[in-house]
């Protein structure tokens, strides 16, 4: 299964981690990674990204020394028996279980019905007023109505080296 990115702030921030964890200079990082240094800077600076062989030896480096990283997190969202979606702020789905009906790469309101569009908005709405995008918010529930039945969600934030992300679950 591909490793997905929702930003390249991501790969940012988890190869600046995983140094800074590890007291590794840039060079260190790069000998065990088989590149240059120039490339490890470029990376950090958001100029280029790595290669998905390097991604994958990066989130194997991440995982031993303890870090989380979002490859983790979409192993377990997409091989979930329940509903459940992983968003970035964006709205983008970033992984989705089976049963969620939704599509890793749209966004929601991409894959929401048109008669559905003003609950999307509304939930992104409270979502913003709540501050859960900032970490004012440590579980949001959603709820609304449609002409035949009523629908709630169960949403954690989720932070990945610095990047919030909404875990949503469908609750019952």
């Amino acid at each position: 299964m591909p490793i997905e990115e929702p930003t390249s702030n991501y790969w940012r921030k988890l190869i600046k981690s995983l140094r800074v964890s590890q007291q590794f200079s840039q060079f260190q990082l790069a000998e065990v990674l088989g590149v240059d240094q120039a490339t490890i800077s470029r990376w950090e600076r958001g100029l280029s990204e790595p290669q998905y062989h390097q991604r994958k030896a990066l989130h194997g480096l991440a995982r031993d020394a303890g870090l989380a990283t979002l490859g983790d997190l979409t192993n377990i969202v997409n091989f979930s028996p329940f509903p459940m979606i992983l968003v970035n702020r964006a709205k983008e789905v970033i992984a989705a279980s089976v049963c969620s009906g939704f599509k890793p790469g749209l966004t929601v309101t991409e894959q929401t019905p048109p008669e559905e569009q003003v609950f999307v908005k509304d939930f992104a709405d409270q979502l913003e007023a709540t501050g859960f995008w900032t970490g004012g918010c440590a579980k949001f529930d959603y709820a609304f109505n449609t002409e035949t039945e009523c629908r709630r969600a169960v949403v954690i934030p989720i932070t990945i080296r610095g990047e919030v992300f909404a875990l949503t679950q469908k609750a019952w």
